[in-house]
């Protein structure tokens, strides 16, 4: 699992171990940590930048995975957009040097993580045939990422490759500062008054544990090559996002539009269709609610 010590592929990493699997992280910790520390069954986490081919090589040699999870990446869009050089250099070259070596080892299953920022923006759910058109730094190295997972029927190999376009994450062990991080972040800390960004655009905040899930399902599930949304379906406001919170702090807190949180461009929604996932695995990930906003208070 590339990226295994951030906040989607730590929950990845902890459900493959639930199912048995052996599992090795490869990791740089530029932003993930070690969420295993002092447990008895752990994953072997390799600290390793996937932009080093030589040592992503020797770890691919030593361990001969069968499936590999493709999660390493820099994703924080304000990061991305100001140091696209290191975002290419990562997102774009990381990927072909995983790939690169996952095929030199005859790597079956292949998981590679995109975003559902690569569409083009749309005021109804996306569907996976929709138009590409991602307008930050983040989105497009993803687009080039998943036209090079669709390029290995160029190479002398053959895996099951599933593109999972991720939408918004939602859960403990955050790394970036995104919006449900960021109003907890501010209310931890005792604020009266919480300043964000825009509150009007829809977003498919999904239930990160259950995302996790469906990613390692859908991934053995796939034959061949597939493209598909990993969402819940489900779209609310950033505002009702903020009430849920509200709701389970139990206190009441003044929200005001911060213009320095506004992005410059921004989707009015995001939202994926999910039909294709379920026919996939049976089943789609819940949307974040209740239960999530109290597990991520809980470890603040």
């Amino acid at each position: 699992v590339t990226g295994g010590c951030g906040f989607i592929g730590s929950h990845v990493v902890d459900y493959l171990m639930s199912l048995g699997y052996s599992v090795v992280i490869v990791d740089n910790l530029f932003s993930g940590r070690d969420h295993w520390a002092g447990q008895g069954i752990r994953p072997e986490i390799a600290v390793v930048d996937i932009r080093d081919k030589e040592a992503l090589s020797s770890v691919f040699s030593s361990h001969n995975p069968a499936v590999v999870f493709h999660l390493a990446a820099h994703h924080y869009i304000p990061f991305c957009d100001r140091n696209p050089i290191a975002a290419y250099e990562l997102n774009v070259g990381g990927t072909l040097n995983v790939l690169g070596e996952a095929s030199k080892v005859g790597v079956e299953r292949v998981f590679f993580a995109s975003t559902a920022d690569v569409y083009a923006p749309s005021p109804r759910p996306h569907m996976e045939d929709d138009a590409i058109g991602p307008f930050n730094v983040y989105g497009r190295t993803k687009v080039i990422g998943e036209e090079i997972c669709r390029g290995t029927i160029d190479w002398a190999w053959r895996p099951n490759v599933l593109i999972g376009r991720i939408f918004n994450a939602v859960g403990t062990r955050e790394t970036n500062p995104h919006l449900v991080p960021e109003i907890i972040g501010q209310i931890v800390k005792g604020a009266s008054e919480l300043r964000l960004g825009n509150l009007f655009p829809t977003r498919d905040f999904v239930d990160l544990p259950s995302q996790a899930r469906a990613i390692v399902d859908a991934t053995f599930a796939t034959e061949g090559m597939e493209t598909v949304n990993i969402g819940s379906g489900v779209a609310i406001r950033v505002g009702q996002m903020i009430d849920m919170i509200l709701a389970e702090v139990g206190r009441h807190i003044n929200v005001t539009v911060d213009p320095e949180k506004v992005r410059a461009s921004e989707r009015t929604n995001l939202c994926g269709t999910t039909n294709r996932l379920k026919q996939l695995i049976g089943y789609i990930p819940d949307p974040a609610g209740s239960r999530t906003i109290r597990s991520i208070l809980e470890m603040c």
